[in-house]
């Protein structure tokens, strides 16, 4: 008697069955790959790269209490600044596809 292995064969009851013309050949090959590097969504949402390779961000002090700050002080602050040199590596490491 000609049987497949019980490892091999479909377990399917009804007639509408997904898995009928089954083989073994027909599993995805999985490939060897390193795993993926999460984003740090947090750090995702606070810096940019920009196009020479280093990170911007936002100003603080923008939030509340704007009555008693200049005009000049507020349009300042507006502006971006960017990431000290000694902060980079740490920001890169939390944004590997930046």
């Amino acid at each position: 008697m000609n049987r497949t292995p019980l490892r091999f064969r479909p377990v399917c009851y009804t007639s509408d069955c997904r898995l009928r013309n089954f083989t073994p050949q027909a599993l995805p090959v999985l490939k060897d790959t390193m795993p993926k590097l999460k984003t740090h969504s947090g750090a995702a949402k606070r810096f940019t790269k920009t196009a020479s390779g280093k990170f911007k961000r936002g100003q603080s002090k923008m939030r509340h209490i704007l009555t008693s700050k200049s005009v000049k002080a507020k349009r300042h602050l507006r502006a971006g600044a960017l990431i000290s040199e000694a902060d980079t590596p740490k920001i890169a490491r939390m944004l590997p596809y930046a």
